[in-house]
């Protein structure tokens, strides 16, 4: 099977994300293959994050013709740094500076990679933040669709229960904003799930397939706006069968060890 690349794109969330992924992936996949790249701006804003991918030079942290792209971004744009001080009306993250990074994208990589936005994360105990992250989120959710992308929204990651609930401190650093390890493997886990599925491969976690192109489960929501083919279909549906076989043949295996320990 061909290895198919992945690359990271993110703010400071991204540090230490790629290793996190690449467990999950060698821990539920048997049938694929994948390579991961990570490029990560700590601080960046919009802006400045799509005049540095278009100045990318090609190296060990960029693959310029990946089978998908993440990108998670947008909340050092919201306030200013250290301050509850807006840094961006929130409309003009729609109508100016996620088109332009989409457009940016989309001539930096090559035609055929598929873009998935990842929603902003919320911050620990910083309700102002989020209600504005959770606003930004859904024009992002509505851009995704216009423009025939993915979009992972993983709010629900880090909440108790329901949206009104506190967040996962375990998931958080001393700071309140950048992710623990335990933050980081949840997140892994989430973007695990949406690019098999955008792949057109299984999902490694529980999760209900409630219609082409959407998945949800308690933690995570996603919804792709890529076209999703008959064959992307079957090839799902033929991944799946052999991934259940693998699963089924190695728990026999595990039984007739026990037995003859026994």
């Amino acid at each position: 099977m061909p290895i198919q690349h992945i690359q990271l794109i993110s703010t400071s969330h991204g540090r230490g994300l790629k290793e996190a992924m690449e467990s999950v992936l060698k821990y539920y996949f048997v049938f694929s293959s994948f390579l991961l790249f990570s490029s990560f701006f700590p601080g960046g804003t919009l802006p400045s994050i799509a005049t540095a991918i278009h100045n990318l030079p090609f190296g060990p942290d960029l693959c310029l013709d990946p089978d998908l792209v993440f990108v998670i971004c947008g909340g050092n744009d919201i306030y200013e740094k250290g301050t509850e001080k807006v840094r961006t009306p929130l409309s003009y993250f729609a109508h100016s500076l996620f088109p332009n990074l989409i457009s940016t994208l989309r001539k930096k990589f090559s035609s055929s990679t598929r873009i998935c936005f990842v929603g902003i994360l919320p911050r620990f105990n910083q309700h102002n933040f989020n209600k504005k992250a959770r606003y930004v989120n859904r024009r992002i959710f509505e851009l995704c669709r216009q423009e025939h992308l993915a979009f992972l929204n993983c709010e629900r990651l880090f909440l108790h229960g329901n949206l009104n609930s506190n967040l996962f401190e375990s998931c958080y650093l001393g700071d309140s904003i950048h992710l623990s390890n335990t933050g980081c493997l949840r997140l892994a886990n989430a973007y695990c799930s949406a690019l098999t599925f955008i792949l057109g491969g299984f999902l490694p976690l529980p999760a209900s397939c409630l219609q082409p192109g959407l998945i949800c489960n308690s933690s995570f929501i996603f919804y792709s706006f890529i076209p999703f083919t008959a064959e992307m279909r079957q090839k799902y549906e033929e991944k799946r069968k052999r991934f259940q076989e693998a699963r089924k043949l190695a728990r026999e295996q595990k039984m007739k060890i026990k037995e003859r320990v026994e």
